[in-house]
């Protein structure tokens, strides 16, 4: 990896004004010898930072001239630049093993093939042409990888379902993020030690089994969990039965609670939360 371009400006070393620094396809005009993080910040662009010394990598973007990364905070801008952040990995064959049909919003697709994955990370399918569509891995270290499509959510997604079928091999690149090197709904939990509930929607026992191997690493043992299948939209129902019967379990109300994947309403929830006498500080929603 390089941090800066060893590239001459000018004649005279002197800071000239200069055409344009592409980032993620969005133009920002620069100054030659200016810090490139500090040029992006002024002029509005969000990009993750931390240290400005180059050590936690937080800024850390690709430039799709050189093909190499290149941290933000320890680089000099002394030409133009074009960059993107993330780093696209090298495209695969995969097989499709399974297409399942939850509901209208939720297929899930389980793929294998010579890709090493964790929990989380972000995944680019491959169309037609160069068009792609980005998906999550829900399976942690195991073959086959399985992910999630919602068709609603974009006509790429619902014409990427249409051309498929079991059988198929499709084309699928890893998307690495070069500002979070690994992707993964597990950082942004903090766990104490009471009673925590799970409740999975339209998810798969890979996810289940991904969960509960996270807990016990963690230590976590007083879990329980539930796999909702919501296809004749029946959520509300199953999980309000769910929690009537985890109810009666002490450490209830003073529990955690995890919830992947719902469909219902922020208000739906917050009417669940008051029925139940849950702790809205320690439910997280993973959608």
């Amino acid at each position: 990896m390089k941090s800066h371009l060893f590239v001459s400006a000018s004649a005279s070393g002197s800071s000239v004004e200069c055409s344009r620094i592409v980032f993620n396809g969005e133009s920002v005009r620069y100054t030659l010898g200016d810090n490139l993080l500090s040029t992006l910040l002024e002029q509005g662009v969000k990009v993750p930072y931390g240290c400005r010394a180059g050590v936690c990598r937080a800024c850390e973007v690709f430039n799709e001239t050189t093909q190499e990364t290149l941290l933000c905070c320890q680089t000099q801008i002394i030409q133009p630049l074009t960059l993107r952040s993330y780093v696209p990995m090298a495209t695969v064959s995969m097989k499709i093993n399974r297409i399942e049909r939850f509901s209208d919003y939720a297929f899930q697709v389980e793929i294998s093939g010579p890709i090493d994955h964790v929990f989380g990370l972000p995944v680019d399918l491959h169309c037609s042409e160069q068009k792609k569509i980005r998906v999550y891995v829900e399976s942690d270290a195991l073959e086959p990888l399985i992910f999630a499509i919602n068709p609603l959510l974009s006509p790429m997604h619902q014409l990427f379902l249409d051309s498929i079928q079991e059988g198929d091999t499709i084309k699928v690149n890893v998307a690495k993020s070069a500002n979070v090197r690994t992707v993964s709904r597990f950082q942004q939990l903090t766990l104490d030690r009471f009673a925590l509930g799970l409740i999975l929607v339209n998810q798969s026992q890979i996810s289940l089994n991904t969960w509960q191997d996270y807990f016990m690493k963690e230590s976590i043992k007083d879990v329980s969990s539930v796999i909702v299948d919501d296809v004749a939209g029946g959520e509300l129902i199953k999980v309000k039965k769910w929690l009537s019967a985890q109810s009666t379990k002490q450490g209830f109300s003073r529990g955690q609670w995890i919830i992947q994947g719902s469909q219902l309403s922020p208000n739906v929830w917050n009417q669940i939360i008051i029925d139940f006498q849950l702790n809205p500080n320690k439910v997280t929603f993973f959608l």
